[in-house]
């Protein structure tokens, strides 16, 4: 089947006539080697151009991920800092106020 899709290719029957007429029958052996051959690198060089493309499609999600990694963890932080700046002034106003009453029971 791949060699009557190949003879009915219009570049292959231009490739396998002009070998015809330079080599004769073997010209035609060899016409139809070389269009298989050149089909076959023509679809290795498609796969290889859409293994790229998904490679690249996958390094892409990776950084999109790490960002919003990091984005979350910036968030999160800056959460905790104003937990701890709440906790800090909470603690600040219970010394202040031990310091009051430590005062007034001198």
């Amino acid at each position: 089947m791949y060699l009557a899709q190949t003879v009915a290719d219009p570049n292959a029957g231009t490739l396998i006539g002009s070998l015809l007429e330079q080599y004769g029958p073997l010209g035609i052996g060899l016409g139809v080697v070389l269009t298989i051959m050149m089909r076959q690198n023509k679809n290795s060089q498609t796969r290889i151009e859409n293994l790229e493309k998904q490679q690249q499609e996958q390094h892409q999600s990776h950084i999109d991920d790490q960002k919003e990694m990091i984005t979350e963890y910036v968030e999160l932080v800056k959460n905790k800092t104003k937990v701890l700046a709440d906790l800090t002034g909470c603690l600040k106003a219970i010394k202040d106020t031990l310091e009051r009453m430590e005062r007034k029971s001198d």
